[in-house]
């Protein structure tokens, strides 16, 4: 018995001793890990500082930006506004469709008198010259009629002036051209379109909307792709949005339509679903459906009343660069409706701040792996 008691009195301050060194320990992690969390943003990695040092910075005069607290009071300036619709309407007008060089005509040539002398009579239909093209130095070549100058005249301008060569010999006689291949003439569309190529004009006046849906269409959204428009005499740059929005414009003979993908973006830090650099969901974006984009904010390791946008706003009269920081604290009430009227604008910066216990969990977890793995080892022993 008295062998039996001293051993279990040993047992019991072995079982002591390791209780009093597990209290220790956790009574260690836990003053650490209240400690760092205040300054974990310098002892432990991640992509940004943490809210407490941005705003440390801010009040100490550090950084030549302030933060902007969004709230009902404050939105207003930054607000989101509604896309402007340009009430300008497409001219009423129809471009003059003339014969350029390499173009193809069909002339008919019609005697109106009983006896036709050279060519078919009107109630026959006349006598057809298909496939007539214009040549480089923009004539065309006729039977009985010879070389006549094309370039630069219409099809009814061509008409009245191969009439008027043979009504020398022939007093009746009737003139048609029909343009049937205006491939020099035709609008050449290309870039970020799904089906780039030539578009004739023949079926009619061709605006820059008509000429985009016939090429298929842009392979972005709108507000991602910029339009160039290259006419005889000028060049005009904008947005496909603004074309949709209003800016649509009648073509001239040999335009060029060039699509060029637009990239409007922002970037993504921090404590969200997916950070990364995506592409604005519209021309008019919230901060609302940038957090959508991303997936929100982490459930399990962001501080929701640190969310930020940061911006570039020009520069001081100093020559400085001016920054503006806004700050959004998601667990107020108000904030999804403030979330839903800010705009963020392209290469705007959304940072998401870390909790602090998220931050003490970074020191907390590897303390107690190594406490596990001591008792592991205390244990086999």
């Amino acid at each position: 018995m008295e062998y039996l008691n001293i051993n279990f009195q040993a047992r019991l301050g072995f079982f002591n001793s390791i209780c009093v060194k597990r209290v220790a320990v956790f009574c260690l992690v836990g003053s650490v890990a209240i400690t760092l969390s205040g300054c974990a943003g310098s002892l432990l990695s991640g992509s940004g500082p943490d809210y407490k040092s941005l705003i440390a910075a801010t009040d100490s005069n550090q950084v030549d930006f302030e933060i902007v607290d969004l709230t009902p009071m404050t939105i207003l300036p930054y607000m989101l506004m509604p896309a402007p619709v340009n009430q300008h309407l497409v001219q009423n007008q129809v471009l003059p469709l003339v014969m350029m060089p390499g173009d193809v005509l069909t002339v008919e040539i019609a005697e109106t008198e009983a006896s036709p002398k050279m060519f078919a009579s009107l109630s026959s239909g006349g006598t057809q010259f298909e496939n007539v093209r214009v040549t480089d130095q923009g004539e065309i070549d006729l039977p009985y009629v010879g070389s006549v100058k094309a370039q630069g005249l219409t099809p009814k301008h061509l008409s009245q002036k191969i009439k008027q060569s043979l009504m020398k010999t022939l007093p009746s006689v009737q003139v048609r051209v029909t343009l049937t291949n205006d491939v020099s003439s035709a609008v050449l569309v290309s870039g970020a379109i799904k089906n780039p190529g030539r578009y004739s004009p023949l079926k009619g006046p061709m605006t820059l909307a008509d000429v985009i849906a016939l090429a298929g269409g842009a392979t972005a959204e709108p507000h991602l792709i910029n339009v160039t428009v290259r006419s005889p005499g000028k060049v005009e740059s904008f947005s496909y949005q603004d074309v949709l929005y209003g800016k649509n414009q009648l073509l001239s003979s040999r335009s060029e339509v060039v699509l060029q993908r637009n990239r409007e973006s922002f970037i993504a830090m921090g404590a969200v679903g997916t950070p990364g650099l995506f592409d604005m969901p519209s021309s008019h974006s919230s901060l609302l459906q940038v957090l959508g984009v991303v997936g929100g904010l982490q459930q399990a390791t962001a501080d929701p009343s640190g969310v930020f946008i940061f911006r570039r706003a020009g520069f001081a009269a100093d020559g400085k660069p001016i920054a503006l920081v806004f700050r959004l604290d998601m667990s107020r009430p108000e904030a999804i409706m403030l979330a839903s009227a800010f705009q963020v604008k392209p290469e705007d910066a959304l940072y998401v701040t870390n909790a602090g216990i998220y931050e003490a969990q970074k020191i907390i977890s590897p303390i107690v792996q190594m406490i596990i793995l001591g008792n592991t080892v205390t244990g086999s022993n």
